[in-house]
Order: structure tokens, then sequence, then C-alpha cells
């Protein structure tokens, strides 16, 4: 009966690696809090481009800042943000942690895009850009609203302007 057994553990652990591999490929279903925020502005503004898309850029201190946190709690990881986010917006954090240590570049290029969009140094500091770059909305701190509230923020900003 040892004998057996030994020569059925390969393929339990094929089978068992082969069902990890198809249950990390399933698309995340909505409320999983599982959406991409990229750290590259210039990739996402190409992303925004070719999808019709704004550009959501969080500038946070994700480890230390109680402000970003809670941001990120009632708005960012809410069902109803990553529904609206998936549909219309790249997301971009740019992250200044003080306990968890960061590559060298990540931290050179998050300082440059600070200095360029966010020069007051406050957390959270929330921007909606265009797929050119350009500041549609700028909200530097977080104010408590709701991520519905905020999504109407979000659509009303990122609606073209009207024609003159």
């Amino acid at each position: 009966m040892k004998h057996s057994i030994r020569g059925w553990r390969p393929y339990a652990l094929a089978a068992a690696a082969a069902l990890f591999l198809v249950a990390c490929e399933q698309p995340e279903p909505p409320g999983s809090g599982r959406l991409v925020w990229r750290t590259d502005l210039p990739q996402a503004l190409a992303e925004a481009k070719a999808g019709n898309k704004r550009v959501f850029v969080d500038f946070t201190g994700s480890d230390w800042c109680p402000a970003c946190q809670k941001f990120s709690r009632r708005v960012g990881d809410s069902a109803v943000f990553e529904q609206y986010a998936r549909t219309n917006l790249v997301l971009v954090k740019v992250d200044f942690p003080q306990h968890h240590p960061q590559p060298p570049a990540l931290a050179a290029a998050n300082l440059k895009l600070q200095q360029q969009y966010a020069p007051e140094t406050a957390f959270p500091t929330l921007l909606l850009l265009d797929a050119e770059g350009r500041p549609l909305l700028k909200q530097v701190g977080y104010d408590g609203r709701s991520a519905r509230d905020y999504i109407a923020a979000l659509a009303k900003a990122g609606e073209p302007a009207p024609a003159r």
C-alpha cells in the first residue's frame, strides 16, 4: 500500500498546482479589492489614451498616513469604486512609505512626480488627469466623503468641456 501512495504523490502535486494556476487566472469579481495600481505614470497615460480613460493618481503614505489609509478603506477598496475604476480609470499609486523600503528608482520617480503634481507634500493628494497628463481635479487631503460621492466628483471632473 505504501508503494501505491508514493506513486500517486507526484500526480496529486501536479493536480494541485494546475488547480492553483487556473484559480490565479480567473478574473477578480467586483468588490474583490484587487484593482491594479500602476507605479509608472507615462505607461498609465499611454494606457488611458488607448482605452479612452482618465488617470487617477493617489499620492499616499500607505504605511503611516491615517487619512491615506482611511481613503483606501472607504473609497479605494470599495466595490462601487472598483466597478467605476475598471471602466473609467487607469490607477496610479505614488507611495512614500516610511516602514517598507522601495527600490531606489521607484522612490526617485515618485519624488519627481510629487514635485511636478503635488509640491505641497500633503497626503493623500488625489488627482484626476486626462490622457495627456493635464490635471482635471486635485484634492489635497481626504475629506471623508463616501465612495459614491467621490465617484460623482470624478465623473463630473472627467466630463468633456462644453463646446463654445
